[in-house]
């Protein structure tokens, strides 16, 4: 009897991060004490009034499913946000509601490269990147970071880089993951401009999660715990990427605070 063989699509890397992760779990579970400072572990759980609005939709509403690309009233409220803080007329049909980054991602990639694209992002980086070009039949082309760049990319390191094969695509993140590493105007308006000459996309991605507690394992991916100062910084560095003419990926609007149950709660 012959057996077909595996999509080549599921030959990734495990996401060492997330094999701690579960490890520490399972040790919490059989009694362990753990102090968990993975994978953007909060201290604390959902807030209070969260929980009550979410308590209170569920017994007074039907709660079918969703809209495929999120609520619509949601879509609208941000809408309307973008025209109040940014003087945008933004359809709400061109917002779209992931459950997390990683969703809008997979969006995006789709919608800005086929299959084969060979996309340029820095090391070190976030794994998920690699792996999520990789399932959709893309290439990452990593490029090595320098200490003296903060590990970030940079025009120079994007010119190198497409020394080894046409890029489509090129992926920054600011601040970064691990390193927490931010772009200033001039050298992103670089980066855009480089990729600009490649002939190649920018997927950018803006991080303006609130840091709630110090042992936050993503602590260095975001702004601080002002949520003013949060979106100021946030709002800029949007602003700043779309200002040449390329995607800024903002998250995580909600729900990401409750990662301390990520492994119980669906």
């Amino acid at each position: 009897m012959s057996h077909r063989p595996a999509s080549g699509r599921a030959d990734i890397a495990p996401f060492i991060a997330m094999e701690v992760a579960r490890e520490a779990s399972l040790r919490a579970d059989a009694g362990h004490r753990i102090a968990r400072l993975d994978v953007g572990q909060p201290y604390l759980g959902a807030p209070a009034a969260a929980l009550a609005a979410a308590a209170a939709a569920m017994r007074s509403e039907a709660l079918g499913y969703t809209d495929g690309l999120g609520a619509m009233a949601l879509r609208r409220a941000i809408a309307h946000w973008y025209g109040r803080a940014h003087d945008l007329d933004i359809d709400p049909a061109r917002v779209i509601i992931t459950t997390g980054a990683s969703g809008a991602f997979t969006l995006a990639f789709l919608a800005l490269f086929d299959d084969g694209a060979r996309v340029a992002l820095a090391s070190p980086g976030y794994p998920p990147y690699r792996h999520i070009l990789k399932a959709l039949g893309m290439r990452a082309v990593v490029a090595e970071a320098h200490v003296g760049d903060a590990l970030q990319m940079t025009a120079a390191l994007l010119r190198d880089t497409a020394q080894t094969g046409k890029l489509d695509g090129a992926l920054i993140a600011s601040p970064a993951n691990p390193t927490g590493a931010m772009l200033r105007d001039e050298a992103l308006g670089a980066v855009c401009a480089e990729a600009r000459a490649q002939g190649c996309n920018l997927s950018g991605a803006v991080c303006v999660n609130l840091l709630r507690h110090p042992g936050w394992g993503r602590a260095q991916e975001t702004y601080g715990e002002d949520p003013w100062h949060l979106g100021t910084m946030g709002a800029a560095l949007a602003t700043g990427i779309q200002h040449h003419n390329v995607i800024a990926t903002v998250k995580h609007f909600a729900a990401n605070s409750i990662e301390n149950a990520r492994f119980k709660v669906d």
